[in-house]
Order: structure tokens, then sequence, then C-alpha cells
């Protein structure tokens, strides 16, 4: 369980640490959606936008990585799919990494969680009235 949107760890004490999202918290999502293949699942957190969403996600791109899509295909293509599930979703970005970076390594994760929290309707979604500056 995930208690806070943290979307980031730096400047944060030890205590504070124990509700940060950790990489053990999505291997654990991977193994159970893993447990299950072809099933519908469902993913929830307290508003169902942030953490949620980011999870969802993770799960969207990990499977088009294993498929062979390529990164272009992939930020396009997942945000959609995840906008027709959610439409008010705005991914947590530190929970997004981490998933990411239990399947590619952790400058490819970087550049595309950054490509993905930009995608101009997910970055309205977070910063209404923004655009994105990369």
């Amino acid at each position: 369980m995930l208690c806070l949107d943290v979307v980031g760890t730096d400047g944060m004490d030890e205590s504070e640490l124990i509700h940060a999202p950790r990489a053990e918290h999505l291997d654990e999502v991977f193994r159970f959606a893993d447990s299950m293949p072809g099933e519908p699942l469902l993913v929830h957190c307290w508003a169902g936008v942030s953490r949620s969403t980011a999870v969802a996600l993770v799960l969207i791109v990990r499977a088009m990585h294993f498929d062979g899509y390529t990164e272009d295909e992939i930020v396009s293509e997942a945000c959609e799919i995840l906008l027709e599930i959610r439409p008010q979703a705005a991914p947590n970005p530190l929970v997004l990494e981490i998933g990411l970076s239990r399947f590619m390594d952790a400058d490819s994760a970087n550049r595309l969680m950054v490509r993905l929290v930009n995608d101009p309707a997910l970055f309205q979604n977070r910063h209404k009235g923004a655009s994105p500056g990369i």
C-alpha cells in the first residue's frame, strides 16, 4: 500500500521514507498481474488519479515494451490507452519511474517517465492551464 502521493524523496528524512513508494511495491504489482494473465485487473488508490494511474500506465508500458513497441509508439499509444480508461489520469512520476526501472535500465526509465508525464493531455491533468516545457 502506498500512503502518500510522494513524487520525490530528496530532502525526506528516514521517518518519512516509510510512506514513499518503493521498488518492492511495483514488484508485487507485477507478480500479482502476472499471476492472472489475460484477466481484467482493477488498479485503485485513494482518488484514482495519480498513484493508481501510474501503476496502470506502468502495466500498459510493460506489456508494450515486451511486445517490441518502440519508445515513440509506447509514448503515443500508452497515454491514449490510459486516458481512455481514466480521463483524469495524472500519473505519479516517482511511481512511474520506479515501475519502469523494474524492466528497463535507469536512464531509459527516467527518459520514458519524462516523456510520458509530459504527454500534453496527462500534463494538463496535473497542471491545469500550463504546457510542458520539454
